[in-house]
């Protein structure tokens, strides 16, 4: 420090932890947002929305652990900041917890009150119905969720039949998210959101189809076998693909292939900043992404002063 001014090195290294530290906040408030939701929710609860906000509760520890993940990246941020550049954590996390267990709260007697009495999967009979059991492979996930959905889901059964179907119909990983879940028509929401959440997000199945073709080796024959290996792969995903409800595919597909050029910590960062409802991010929101990072690494590139 020099006449009472600060160095360039430590003005710009405050510039970098001022960023980090909007960023951060950017991502607590965003994740307070979620559970602001839920809160809202819980204040509107009826007969025909119980099952709609005990599926939101399901996100509540995830909501809780990401939040108080931001509050701790923002402490070590404030650590080395001067005071009047500090953000505020310890109110933050109060108001936080206080919603999260009232929520936590109103989903304890809801479940006691309207829960059912566990009932063992070997005592229900079901009629027997032509869908298959699905083991997780994404390859064959669209053409058996929407069978599923058209048999059972959308079928004059109770819940509680439903549950017990959807546990018959899965094995494996899938089988996993649920089974442990007693079987009730209040549970059966709930199961059926985790199934959905997990593995009908459009874009993870559109990325799944088009890494199948992108990473497929070039045949050095021309055997049989290579040739159905070949027809395997690129007709069954580019049907699968085209097959999927999303706005452009061909935007898609280019986006795929410049996401899998960056490496890991780039592609970390594309993901946090894009918005958890803002659906399918295009090739566009990619190279915006990328020209603001340019930006802000331009920003700290070290200047060279030639001395007169």
């Amino acid at each position: 420090m020099t006449n009472g001014q600060e160095s360039p090195d430590l003005a710009r290294d405050e510039a970098e932890l001022l960023i980090k530290q909007e960023y951060y906040k950017k991502l607590r408030e965003n994740t307070f947002t979620q559970l602001q939701a839920a809160f809202d929710a819980s204040k509107a609860v009826g007969a025909g929305s119980i099952s709609q906000f005990l599926a939101r509760c399901n996100a509540l520890e995830d909501i809780r652990d990401r939040f108080y993940g931001h509050c701790d990246a923002i402490t070590e941020i404030n650590v080395m900041l001067p005071s009047e550049n500090q953000l505020d954590v310890t109110n933050v996390l109060s108001s936080f917890d206080t919603m999260y267990y009232e929520i936590r709260a109103l989903e304890g007697n809801i479940r006691s009150k309207f829960e059912t009495t566990f009932t063992p999967i070997s005592e229900i009979r079901l009629p027997r119905i032509d869908v298959p059991v699905w083991d997780g492979q994404l390859q064959t996930f669209h053409n058996w969720w929407a069978l599923y959905n058209s048999v059972v889901h959308n079928g004059s059964y109770t819940n509680t039949a439903k549950f017990a179907y959807l546990r018959s119909l899965l094995s494996g990983p899938p089988l996993k998210l649920i089974e442990t879940m007693e079987i009730s028509d209040v549970n059966y929401a709930l199961a059926y959101a985790k199934i959905e959440d997990m593995y009908a997000n459009k874009r993870v199945l559109a990325a799944y189809h088009v890494d199948c073709m992108l990473d497929f080796k070039t045949l050095s024959r021309e055997s049989v076998s290579d040739l159905k290996s070949f027809l395997t792969v690129f007709d069954t995903n580019y049907k699968a693909f085209q097959n999927l409800d999303i706005s452009s595919h061909s935007d898609f597909f280019v986006f795929q292939c410049a996401l899998r050029a960056l490496p890991p910590s780039l592609r970390i960062l594309f993901e946090r900043s894009v918005p958890s409802k803002s659906g399918i991010p295009s090739f566009f929101d990619l190279i915006n992404f990328i020209r603001e990072q340019c930006r802000i690494k331009e920003f700290f590139m070290p200047t060279t002063i030639t001395a007169p």
